[in-house]
């Protein structure tokens, strides 16, 4: 099968950010039995001289440098999603026209949402959309979130601008993906006449597995892409509002924030007692590993995070809010501790310091349950199967 593949980002290296690892560890899987055609963005010059060691997995890799997002012109531009401004442009529409005319794909395949636009350049040819998470959970979940009425106003305009992106194109597509239950189901209430169907993440257990790696008993520790809002809104709820609780009953712990392009607002979280800002650090096992706790402060987003899946096969006690453990199997009092509160969420993390037989007979049954469930080869053969059906299917038709 003859898969061309269109996606926001180069989906290279894996290390930078979730999207990027998604599509890596998928894509090159299904490339050991599909021929795969990449057509991508450019972010960066890093970006395209890494392109050489990405193209060893895929037929062929087109790629364009993708321009600096566009400010809104109008009135208008404020009531629907950014999308067009991030994303589109008529030189990528073309090169995508191009490679479908080269290539003859049997299948399209397009990710994330946002690259949605460029359906028009499928014409005839099966598509699918791998949306990864609902843009209505995550806009939903910073509504909650508002801290003022304009903020409130501003968040239920961008959630109606996001409900009727999703209602107006994703059902142009034959089909689509979603990383968590809950994300297909809010597109599938959406899109009802949409095929919906849930591919996980995974993680790679044989990489991120306990070590020997000395722990110390008074660290923390949070990892993610720390210019992405989700991801502020946690380590800056976390180190006002929970952080100052944890240290009156241990003074002495430290809170170590690791990740990629540190917005300033968390850069400037490093002038209080405790907390340190590492940054992009090559590899994160050693420093996740050396702490006695992971926290997963998440407020906002959707899908699933790659981060908790990692914690858990390295073994580290997690505490986590409910939204950062949704779409993971990850029970409260199994897997780790699920806290949704700053008072009962501080409680949770001193209780798993204090007491750290705890934490690690909840690691255990974590790793377990991540190793039996999260395979990538797994989300691999999912998302395999769904292509493959789909060109079935347009056969069917096509007969």
């Amino acid at each position: 099968m003859k898969i061309l593949a269109v996606t926001s980002e180069l989906p290279y290296p894996p290390t930078h950010g979730g999207a990027r690892l998604r599509q890596f560890e998928i894509l090159k899987r299904i490339a050991d039995e599909h021929e795969i055609h990449l057509v991508t963005f450019w972010e960066s010059t890093e970006d395209r001289d890494l392109t050489p060691d990405l193209a060893k997995h895929f037929a062929s890799v087109k790629a364009l440098m993708k321009p600096p997002p566009r400010p809104s012109r109008t009135i208008a531009d404020r009531f629907r999603v950014p999308h067009w401004r991030l994303t589109w442009t008529d030189e990528m529409l073309e090169l995508i026209k191009e490679q479908v005319v080269a290539v003859k794909p049997d299948i399209a395949y397009v990710t994330p949402e946002h690259m949605a636009f460029y359906i028009d350049a499928f014409s005839g040819i099966p598509s699918w959309i791998d949306i990864t998470d609902s843009g209505e959970l995550f806009a939903s979940s910073s509504l909650a979130l508002s801290r003022s009425i304009k903020d409130y106003l501003r968040g239920v305009v961008y959630l109606n601008a996001v409900k009727s992106f999703e209602r107006t194109w994703f059902p142009k597509y034959n089909g689509c993906s979603l990383v968590a239950q809950a994300d297909a189901d809010s597109i599938k209430k959406l899109c009802p006449d949409l095929a919906v169907h849930v591919v996980p993440n995974g993680v790679d257990t044989d990489f991120f597995s306990p070590t020997n790696v000395p722990s110390k008993s008074k660290r923390l520790v949070f990892t993610g892409t720390m210019d992405f809002a989700p991801n502020i809104d946690a380590v800056t709820w976390f180190c006002h509002e929970i952080f100052p609780l944890i240290r009156k009953k241990i003074p002495a712990i430290e809170f170590d924030i690791i990740g990629r392009v540190p917005s300033e607002e968390v850069t400037q979280l490093e002038k209080l007692d405790g907390v340190k800002v590492h940054g992009f650090v090559p590899d994160l096992r050693e420093a996740v590993q050396r702490a006695s706790v992971y926290v997963c402060p998440m407020r906002k987003g959707a899908g699933m995070k790659n981060k908790i899946l990692e914690a858990m096969a390295m073994g580290v006690p997690i505490v986590s809010t409910a939204s950062g453990a949704t779409g993971i199997e990850f029970q409260d009092n199994v897997h780790g501790l699920i806290r949704d509160t700053a008072i009962s969420f501080a409680e949770a993390v001193c209780d798993l310091v204090s007491t750290p037989q705890k934490g690690e007979s909840l690691a255990k049954v974590a790793r377990k349950a991540v190793c039996e469930h999260y395979s990538w080869d797994h989300s691999a053969e999912l998302m395999s199967n769904c292509l493959s059906q789909l060109q079935k299917d347009s056969e069917k038709i096509a007969l």
